[in-house]
């Protein structure tokens, strides 16, 4: 399945990018980026899908979170953590990424949502843990410029009839 090669790709960019607080931010720019949103959008419809036994998406839930746990333990562990607390803190960055990637597409506030994962990497750092990789939703890294404070969210751009924030071209490919 295309989705599954996504993920892999992504998560192999992810985790070469190394455990520690800059390394986590540029993994969450790459995640943020607007070139993204359209594969962003499909892997969630397709969750939301597979979640509901739509025909057609069996096996995409078979690992959809362990894919990302182990490999997201493993360097934590590797980086001094103890395995549970690895382990925990893994199923929590995949959780709070993918729901901070929920609100971006639904609202299109990027300085925002930043802002919430920058606190969140905070948080981490204030228990000493070391801070995780980034966890996705599989789409492939780019990096364009970020969009400015005050600019249209998606849904105010598609209510006035103003340019949205998403680059014509962006690809469609499942994550």
């Amino acid at each position: 399945m295309a989705a599954e090669a996504v993920e892999e790709q992504q998560r192999a960019a992810l985790l070469d990018s190394g455990v520690g607080p800059q390394n986590a931010q540029r993994s969450w720019e790459r995640l943020s980026d607007p070139q993204l949103w359209p594969q962003e959008r499909l892997f969630f419809e397709l969750y939301a899908y597979a979640l509901r036994g739509r025909p057609g998406t069996e096996g995409f839930l078979d690992g959809i979170v362990e894919s990302w746990v182990a490999p997201v333990t493993a360097a934590l562990v590797e980086a001094g953590a103890d395995e549970r607390t690895a382990r925990a803190d893994a199923r929590l960055a995949v959780a709070v990424v993918r729901g901070l990637l929920l609100d971006l597409l639904a609202t299109g506030d990027r300085a925002g949502v930043t802002e919430a994962y920058e606190r969140f990497l905070q948080h981490v750092s204030a228990t000493g843990a070391p801070p995780p990789t980034g966890a996705s939703t599989g789409a492939r890294p780019v990096r364009p410029a970020t969009p400015a404070r005050g600019q249209p969210s998606r849904r105010a751009a598609a209510a006035t009839g103003q340019p949205g924030l998403l680059r014509p071209g962006a690809s469609t490919t499942p994550p």
